[in-house]
C-alpha cells in the first residue's frame, strides 16, 4: 500500500511501499439480492456501512450478485469505534474516516 497525495496547490506526495498482512475476512451480515420486475441494476458494487460498532466488519462491500468483496475492520480499535461514512473514490479505492468516542 502506498499513499500519493496531491495539494490543492499541485505540489504532491507519494509516500513509500508499505506491506501488510491480512488474516481471514471478518464474517459480515448476510446480503440478499433481488431486482424488480423488468428493472436492470447498474454496474459497479453496494458499499455497506453499518451504524452498530460492535459488527465485526463494520464497512463491507459486495459485487451485484452480493458476494462479499471487500471488508474493514480495525483490529487495534474499541468495541465503541464506527466507520463514518465510508465513500468510493473514483479511483476505486476507499476513504473510511473512523470515529473514538472518548470514554
Amino acid at each position: 500500500m502506498r499513499a500519493h497525495v496531491i495539494f490543492d496547490d499541485g505540489a504532491s506526495f507519494v509516500d513509500n511501499d508499505h506491506v501488510f498482512m491480512t488474516g481471514s475476512s471478518p464474517g459480515t451480515a448476510q446480503v440478499t439480492v433481488s431486482a424488480q420486475n423488468g428493472q436492470i441494476p447498474q454496474s459497479g458494487i453496494e458499499l455497506f456501512d453499518t451504524v452498530l460498532p460492535t459488527e465485526r466488519a463494520p464497512a463491507f462491500a459486495t459485487d451485484l450478485q452480493g458476494n462479499v468483496i471487500w471488508t474493514y475492520s480495525d483490529v487495534g480499535g474499541t468495541a465503541m469505534d464506527t466507520i463514518q461514512p465510508v465513500k468510493l473514490l473514483p479511483n476505486g479505492h476507499f476513504l473510511a474516516s473512523q470515529f473514538s468516542p472518548a470514554l
